[in-house]
């Protein structure tokens, strides 16, 4: 309690809710990358298509 109140001195506590909760934020991305290869792969890349004028993907 010392050290955190001193000025320029960081507690060396761990934030266990944050390291949770960048662990799923990394479960959650990954399982989201996999599922836009397999979405790709089913349908295929002609479901894709940009529309030049505005640069946009058009569905």
């Amino acid at each position: 309690a010392l050290a955190a109140s001193k000025p320029g001195v960081q507690a060396k506590e761990r934030d266990y809710e944050l390291e949770l909760a960048k662990a799923e934020v990394a479960r959650l991305s990954e399982a989201v990358k996999e599922m836009a290869v397999k979405l790709t792969l089913a349908e295929g890349k002609d479901g894709w298509a940009v529309c030049p004028e505005r640069n946009v993907v058009a569905m």
